[in-house]
Formats: structure tokens, C-alpha cells, sequence
């Protein structure tokens, strides 16, 4: 079976299980120099990577480990990449002192807390200036590695005041990529499990936030689904507004 690539005229080779079932998992160890491989389900997945990629550690992971690593490595490759965002860090620094000049007063010098969700890197964040205008900067993402990125090269008063928050999956749902793999929820459980998993990130922050700023792109948290699943166009719609729901009530219940 072949597949269009989307990015050339190139065609990528697709290997399945040989079942006859519908396809509903993805290799996403397969990094597509050699094509894709497609399965079934979790068994046939599983059965895969044990013969085709048993040299690697993370092959006897779980799906939502593996996506973890991924993200980390990703975020680990982007770690010379500030001076790109420069003019993308300059608008979302505006938005931020914007709503610290906004905040209620709190009676100090600086306008209380702020919390930054998807922070990674901080490339897109400028923490000197930021600290400035709040007493605590918290920064929250999956991918802790990164926010200890964030913070190393502040002097080290500046850094007691920058708190990172990991791993959070802001997304909500990776602990679910292994069993929603092999059966989508219908709505209901969809809905329950978005309203708890935004209850479950707000209680593990612990407190609450004067200011959020949201720098994560919407976009990117449905990625690792993406990269594991096959499934209906109405399934992506329904999880990809699940997320954002999660997200949004994350983020205002925060506040």
C-alpha cells in the first residue's frame, strides 16, 4: 500500500499487520525513511516494535511514554532557536506586561503571580522582564528538562523566583493514547474525561495565578495523537475541540 507524503511527489511505502481489521495504530518509532507501518491494534503494534525495533529502550514503553521522549527530544532540538523567535517573543511580551499593568493591585511593587503554560524552552518568553512586573513566575509544560532550560542561565535570586510545574500534560489526554487507540470514546466519555482531566491539572498546580498566559500552540497538543493513531476526520474534530475545552478551562480556572 502506498501513501501521498503531502510534502513531495514522493510516494512513502506503508507496511500493515496483514489483518484484515481496520488499521488504527501507527508505528511512531518508524521515522519514515523507510515508510510507515500501520496496525490493527495495540497487540500487532506491540508485536511490531519487539521485532523491528527491539534495540530500542523505548520501544517497550508505553504509547504515551514514547510520546514524552519524542516531545523532549523535540524540544531539546529547538534549543538554539531564541533568536528566531525574536519578534514573536516581543508581541508575547507586550500581551504579558499588558495584563500585569491590568491586574488588580496588590498593595507591592509588582502585580503578583503570573503562570506561562507551554512554556518549553522559554523562547518565547523574556523571564528578566517578566520578573520585573511579577513577584513569581511559574512556568508549566510536559517537558521539565526544557523549563530547567528556561531557567539555567538566570542569576540565581531571579531563578528562586521562576517555578517550574512537570511534567503537566496540558493536553489532557495522553494518558489515554493506548486504550482510545483501540476504541475512540463516544461523547459522554469524551466529555467526563475532559472535565476531569481540567479539574486534575488545576488541582496539581495547587494554587491559583493573579495572571495566565497560554504561549503553547494550540495547535501542537493534538501531535501525539497524530503520530499514533489512524481514526475518522470526525473523531480529530471531536478530540481536537476536547482539547481546546480542556485547555481554555485550565487556563481560566487558573486565574
Amino acid at each position: 500500500m502506498m501513501a501521498d507524503t503531502g510534502e513531495s511527489d514522493q510516494q512513502l511505502a506503508v507496511t500493515t499487520c496483514g489483518c484484515a481489521s481496520e488499521m488504527r495504530r501507527v508505528c511512531d518509532l518508524c521515522d519514515g525513511s523507510d515508510g510507515m507501518f500501520v496496525a490493527c491494534s495495540l497487540t500487532c503494534l506491540t508485536r511490531h516494535l519487539a521485532d523491528n525495533h527491539g534495540g530500542d529502550v523505548a520501544a517497550r514503553e508505553s504509547s504515551e511514554t514514547r510520546a514524552r521522549l519524542y516531545l523532549g527530544r523535540l524540544n531539546r532540538r529547538l534549543t538554539d532557536s531564541r533568536e528566531r523567535y525574536q519578534q514573536h517573543r516581543g508581541e508575547v511580551m507586550a500581551l504579558a506586561l499588558a495584563a500585569a499593568e491590568a491586574a488588580p493591585a496588590t498593595g507591592a511593587a509588582s502585580a503578583g503571580d503570573i503562570a506561562i503554560f507551554g512554556a518549553g524552552n522559554g523562547t518565547d518568553l523574556d523571564l528578566p522582564r517578566l520578573a520585573d512586573s511579577f513577584r513569581e513566575i511559574h512556568l508549566v509544560d510536559l517537558d521539565g528538562e526544557a523549563l530547567e532550560r528556561a531557567r539555567q542561565d538566570l542569576p540565581a535570586a531571579l531563578r528562586e523566583r521562576v517555578i517550574p510545574h512537570a511534567p503537566v500534560d496540558l493536553s489532557g489526554f495522553m494518558s489515554h493514547l493506548d486504550d482510545w487507540g483501540e476504541s475512540f470514546p463516544d461523547d459522554a466519555t469524551l466529555g467526563q474525561a475532559a472535565h476531569g482531566t481540567a479539574r486534575a491539572i488545576i488541582a496539581g498546580l495547587g494554587r491559583g495565578f493573579d495572571v495566565v498566559l497560554s504561549t503553547g500552540a494550540l495547535s501542537q497538543l493534538i501531535v501525539p495523537y497524530h503520530r499514533a493513531w489512524i481514526t475518522s476526520q470526525g473523531n480529530w474534530a471531536r478530540l481536537d475541540a476536547a482539547i481546546v475545552a480542556v485547555h481554555l478551562a485550565t487556563v481560566v480556572g487558573s486565574t
